[in-house]
């Protein structure tokens, strides 16, 4: 928890860019456009979806969501599953100004690819449908 005692916000850099995706798991929250230098963006080994790694000089573009609570980040646990755990890592947000949020991270157990991940037209034609059916059927329906 942050110092005030509010939670902190999360940085996602993943399918939960896709809005209905993040509506679907988290609910409903801001947004805020950041930059999360010194971490790449790759495939994780085998999957449609990707992971983080620190490496200098690189530059993952992450929105930072604000006003979750304790259940949406329960949710969002469950979503990322055992291959992923939350770290504090700071941002760089658009506007110049900067801040700290959580960041899901692979466990040391998950194997990256050498391939960058992009959340862009390709992988929205390719994998976005399909996988939006996956997460209704994982959630069991949308939270508030």
């Amino acid at each position: 928890m942050a110092a005030s005692g509010r939670l902190p916000p999360l940085a996602v850099y993943g399918t939960l860019l896709d809005a209905e995706v993040r509506r679907l798991v988290l609910g409903r929250c801001r947004t805020r456009a950041a930059t999360l230098n010194g971490w790449e963006r790759l495939y994780v080994a085998g999957q449609t979806y990707p992971g983080v790694r620190e490496q200098a000089g690189a530059a993952t573009d992450v929105l930072v969501l604000e006003g979750l609570g304790p259940q949406a980040l329960a949710r969002g646990d469950a979503f990322e599953g055992p291959e992923y755990e939350r770290r504090g890592v700071r941002v760089d947000f658009v506007d110049g100004s900067e801040g700290e949020a959580m960041l899901y991270v692979p466990t040391a157990g998950v194997r990256l690819s050498d391939r960058r991940w992009r959340y862009d037209w390709a992988w929205r034609a390719r994998y976005r449908t399909a996988f939006l059916a996956m997460t209704r059927a994982a959630i069991g329906g949308s939270p508030r």
